[in-house]
């Protein structure tokens, strides 16, 4: 069992999806869950050999270890932060075209808000290095577009865009301020909030 701090990957697919989701990628690994919504799986992302793979509502989590992401970069950890900052990166928005999510993020001892939770609160600093699936935000893109600005890392993707503000989660190495990236995540989860609910097929 994994031991805090922790590094989640997280998907909101809805909960129509979210079970459909947790199979696809839990068969796709060769692992058999029967009725359980969290299980173990080697290689995930890659930075432990037995990283964690749950379901919580409509909300996807991958879970691996976030010790080194924990405090500044010193020059004992950079390399290794940069090389999991980059696994991070690659798994995170593989998944994400992958599960066709609504939004996710990648969290370092944090959490990502499900809608409703988003409407009753919208203070949300989740939104730093996080994913919106263009079907799902519609016009609402326009709207994070306007707000990230140029110092943020964008990646426009078949199926969404992904968008970062920490240079750990990059793969030029872009950053934005603390306090800077924590208001522009609250006004994008404000945004978020506004979008109702995921497409249906």
């Amino acid at each position: 069992m994994l031991e805090p701090p922790f590094l989640e990957l997280a998907f909101y697919v809805g909960p129509k999806a979210a079970d459909k989701a947790f199979e696809h990628l839990a068969k796709e690994h060769h692992v058999a869950f029967g009725t359980k919504r969290k299980v173990v799986i080697e290689g995930l992302v890659g930075i432990l050999d037995g990283e964690e793979l749950e379901l919580k509502n409509g909300t996807l989590l991958v879970r691996t270890s976030g010790e080194v992401f924990c405090g500044p970069p010193s020059t004992k950890t950079r390399s290794l932060r940069s090389r999991y900052g980059h696994l991070a990166y690659k798994a995170f928005v593989g998944f994400a075209e992958k599960l066709e999510c609504c939004y996710g993020a990648i969290l370092v001892e944090d959490s990502l808000e499900e809608p409703d939770s988003l409407r009753r609160d919208s203070t949300s600093l989740a939104f730093q290095d996080f994913y919106v699936g263009k079907q799902w935000a519609g016009a609402a893109m326009a709207r994070i577009m306007g707000v990230v600005g140029s110092a943020t890392f964008l990646e426009d993707l078949s199926r969404g865009t992904y968008f970062s503000m920490c240079a750990d989660f990059n793969p030029e190495k872009r950053g934005v301020s603390g306090v800077e990236a924590q208001n522009k995540s609250i006004e994008i989860a404000a945004i978020l909030a506004t979008i109702a609910t995921r497409p249906t097929a």
